[in-house]
């Protein structure tokens, strides 16, 4: 619900329902950001509006060898995941209902992994009917092997009757999955069911890849590149920037770029271009501009 402007600058905290839940989140993803250099945590954001989502937060190093470059951040709105826990409790005919409706796989399972109730989703994946799933494990069915995936979230989660999640990618569809397990369990407070939930992420994967990959060519163009805010406050400047300039990351970012300005273009010239880049259009020109030393320089 918030505004670019109302974000750029501001510290990542304000997105959080409290200091606990920022804390926590920090600790695990910068500990997985050291130990990997990347990683995925599920958390909770707050809007503007004061409602609350739940997210599935992935981040990684622009790059591995030098972590001072920054990270990206990815969030994943995984609240209709999260409403499919809360369904379990429900009547079993409301509940029919509700877990038909998820275009992420949803089975609900044994202790022993195999499979009592799966969803149209998974069904759609498999290839299969319903009554052809149930009381198969999970694993013959979506991987072909006769023994649990190595990792599986599921096996954790009937150990120590927790929620466990974990990113997981299935080799012969190429596609990778959010795979979590939830404890379900019966009067008595004992184990009886395990839910499954599996929400594809292939698409965000690619994306973030994309974005590690635009900022690393970013890095490494030779030409100069300042990115900018819509009311023309530098947010981000590259190595090359930083040599042709004289100007520091940190003595650029914040700043306008008429701190570049040589008096050799007039106040037309500038909104001519401001207005075009304002409509989210392609500007071309000649700009002569001067460095921190006071030497001019073209481009």
């Amino acid at each position: 619900g918030y505004t670019e402007k109302e974000l750029i600058g501001n510290l990542s905290k304000m997105i959080y329902p409290g200091d606990e839940e920022f804390d926590r989140v920090g600790k695990y993803k910068y500990q997985q950001i050291k130990e990997k250099g990347s990683g995925s945590i599920e958390t909770v954001f707050q809007r503007k509006d004061g409602s609350l989502i739940d997210v599935l937060l992935s981040s990684s190093l622009l790059d591995l060898q030098d972590p001072s470059k920054g990270l990206t951040f990815t969030a994943l709105d995984i609240t209709a995941r999260k409403r499919i826990e809360t369904a379990l409790q429900k009547s079993e005919d409301q509940w029919g209902r509700t877990f038909n409706s998820f275009s992420d796989i949803v089975t609900l399972q044994n202790p022993d992994l195999s499979i009592v109730k799966a969803n149209q989703a998974a069904c759609d994946l498999l290839g299969l009917d319903s009554n052809e799933i149930i009381h198969h494990h999970c694993y013959e069915l979506f991987h072909g092997i006769d023994t649990p995936c190595q990792d599986c979230p599921l096996l954790e989660t009937r150990k120590d009757l927790q929620s466990y999640s974990r990113e997981m990618h299935h080799e012969k569809l190429n596609k990778t999955f959010w795979v979590s397990g939830a404890p379900v369990f019966d009067e008595q407070g004992k184990l009886e069911f395990i839910a499954h939930v599996a929400k594809d992420i292939t698409n965000m994967k690619e994306a973030q890849a994309n974005i590690t990959r635009l900022a690393a060519a970013i890095e490494q163009a030779s030409d100069t590149v300042v990115i900018t805010d819509l009311e023309a406050t530098i947010q981000y400047v590259n190595p090359s920037f930083i040599k042709v300039t004289g100007y520091s990351r940190e003595e650029a970012i914040g700043q306008n770029p008429r701190i570049l300005h040589s008096g050799k273009h007039d106040q037309a010239f500038f909104k001519e271009m401001w207005d075009t880049l304002r409509r989210g259009e392609v500007w071309r020109g000649h700009l002569i501009n001067r460095k921190k030393d006071g030497s001019l320089f073209e481009e």
